[in-house]
């Protein structure tokens, strides 16, 4: 019994801990216009391996392909769901998304 009451207080105080701990953001909210930016070294991290993976996926498609159409038929899928993939991490990992034009606490021109 007396182990039992440790460990239900235990999980107690590890709950309380991640209640009052408040969640760090990877990506923060555009100024102006729709959209995050990194804030965080793991955002900055997710950011650098989007465009490194991009890059890769373009040049293998440029060189595998002879002609338009087929370099699209590479590409795009890719491209598309890597982006999905990009968008999951920013809307999961940062603020509420939202279309902003500067900053809100300013009051407009009379």
């Amino acid at each position: 019994m007396e182990q039992e009451k440790k460990l239900w207080f235990r999980a107690k105080s590890n709950q309380d801990d991640l209640i009052a701990r408040p969640k760090q953001l990877w990506f923060r909210a555009k100024c102006f216009g729709w959209g995050w930016t990194p804030t965080s070294w793991q955002g900055w991290i997710v950011m650098i391996l989007y465009s490194f993976s991009v890059a890769y996926i373009f040049a293998r498609a440029y060189v595998n392909t002879l002609n338009f159409s087929n370099f699209l038929i590479w590409f795009l899928p890719s491209f598309l769901i890597l982006t999905l993939v990009l968008l999951f991490i920013c809307y999961t990992k940062g603020e509420k998304p939202g279309w902003h034009w500067g900053n809100i606490d300013k009051k407009p021109h009379p």
